[in-house]
């Protein structure tokens, strides 16, 4: 059982995008009654998708990212649409972005981006026999470039720093493992 460590006094929205809100959360801690402030970015949740084609090429994306005023390489995702299944999301979003269509997806995990800040869950999928079968439709912002790779040399950029996406270098690894491409020795540690 997880024990409450907190008790919410009240919020305040303090900005509201259209994309994100933040919050000031004021809040007492249940253990000595000390009150503080904390700020919340609520979003919606989102996907993450890694295609992989029936050769077992992995389908990136490359693209320009606002935030660091620079030129990524991740895997296809975005935000859920509202009442959207994030099966649903992954497929639109793999489709919109590359063009690629597939003959299976299979959920990995769901996992928590930043819940230090951030209120909302990334869906993790890997998508089976990708091949490119429809005309891309970008986001009016949106600029990206599709390539492929083999299985190693998506790890190798992920574990290099190439992909510097750790949502989409954590994918990566999950689509590995489900698919039997990377296992992990259970004994630790390893001998020389």
């Amino acid at each position: 059982m997880v024990r409450k460590e907190w008790e919410i006094l009240d919020t305040e929205s303090v900005c509201d995008t259209g994309l994100f809100t933040i919050e000031r959360i004021r809040s007492r801690r249940l253990t000595d009654g000390r009150e503080a402030s904390f700020f919340r970015m609520n979003s919606r949740d989102w996907v993450n998708v890694v295609p992989v084609t029936d050769e077992g090429k992995v389908v990136l994306i490359r693209q320009f990212r606002q935030g660091i005023q620079d030129w990524t390489i991740e895997i296809p995702g975005g935000v859920l649409e509202p009442g959207e299944e994030p099966s649903e999301a992954a497929l639109r979003e793999l489709r919109e972005e590359t063009g690629y269509l597939v003959r299976e997806v299979k959920y990995l995990t769901a996992v928590r981006p930043n819940p230090a800040l951030q209120d909302n869950t990334c869906h993790l999928f890997v998508a089976l026999g990708a091949w490119p079968g429809s005309e891309v439709d970008f986001d009016p912002d949106e600029n990206i470039q599709t390539f492929e790779v083999s299985m190693e040399e998506a790890w190798q950029m992920a574990r290099s720093g190439q992909i510097s996406n750790v949502m989409a270098a954590a994918a990566i690894a999950f689509a590995m493992g489900e698919i039997g491409v990377l296992s992990f020795d259970s004994t630790w540690p390893h001998e020389s």
